[in-house]
């Protein structure tokens, strides 16, 4: 059983740009028949979310800016899907015929896999985002870069000797909702991609007081005038990559609750 969101989405990712027009109706959908509906305080649809998600992939050239917002976004997918594997688990142990054609979604291989592909789009974005921060940073206006690396990587300041550092990251486990149940084995990849980020932090800081000492000490024959040299020296993750991987993450997520949903109105019918 799908949304009504559903009814007014393309089918077809060439249709999903086509004009003005698409998006103010379902801006109106939402407006007119989901909030009126919805608790302030309530998770909004699945679908709802899923639009969201496809409007910051599908931005060209991408929205880095909007990184924070997918973070926060796909946790609340991610919630929903273990939710949605909890639910049907109770159906499956409590429904024979059901448990035979859940097997295959319920595998718990298959789980474990979602869920590592659901954390490397979180550390990714995350290191993507420090990458995007360094080129776009106004210390006028912006927070310290170090607290975007505390807030996205604890795991690897956890170590710090200064109270105050560990004080900061054991806030960030528990308020940064991409940390939401993150076990002792998604820490640890925490911390080795934390490491990345500081390591890319401090050969950046080296690169901007002195490009050609930089290049020269690293064996870089690298032009050091222009963006793509910088980018060249110290590539960021690829976008494209972490769109595409968290299109396919999300439409499993759906493809979970749309079975849960049509096995519930099984029963009810």
């Amino acid at each position: 059983m799908a949304s009504s969101l559903d009814t007014v989405l393309p089918e077809s990712d060439e249709e999903y740009y086509d004009g003005y027009a698409l998006h103010k109706n379902i801006y109106s959908h939402i407006e007119r028949e989901v909030l009126p509906v919805v608790s302030p305080d309530a998770c909004p649809p699945l679908s709802v979310m899923a639009y969201a998600i496809k409007n910051i992939l599908c931005i060209q050239p991408p929205a880095l800016q909007l990184l924070p917002a997918l973070l926060d976004l796909l946790v609340h997918v991610e919630i929903i899907r273990t939710h949605t594997v909890q639910n049907l688990r109770d159906l499956a142990s409590a429904d024979q015929n059901k448990r035979d054609k859940l097997d295959l979604l319920l595998k718990p291989s298959r789980l474990a896999a979602q869920r590592t592909v659901y954390r490397k789009i979180i550390d990714s974005c995350c290191l993507l985002h420090i990458h995007h921060l360094w080129r776009t940073f106004d210390p006028e206006k912006d927070p310290p870069l170090t607290t975007y690396l505390i807030d996205y990587f604890p795991a690897f300041f956890q170590v710090e000797a200064d109270p105050a550092i560990r004080a900061e990251c054991a806030a960030a486990l528990t308020q940064r909702p991409w940390h939401h149940d993150i076990t002792e084995g998604e820490l640890e990849e925490n911390r080795r991609i934390g490491a990345q980020a500081v390591q890319f932090v401090v050969d950046a800081a080296r690169y901007a007081d002195n490009p050609e000492a930089y290049c020269m000490a690293h064996g870089s024959s690298q032009d050091t005038t222009g963006r793509d040299s910088f980018e060249d020296l110290f590539p960021p993750p690829d976008f494209g990559n972490i769109a595409a991987v968290t299109a396919r993450f999300v439409g499993r997520a759906q493809l979970l609750c749309e079975t849960w949903q049509s096995m519930v109105a099984d029963r009810i019918l």
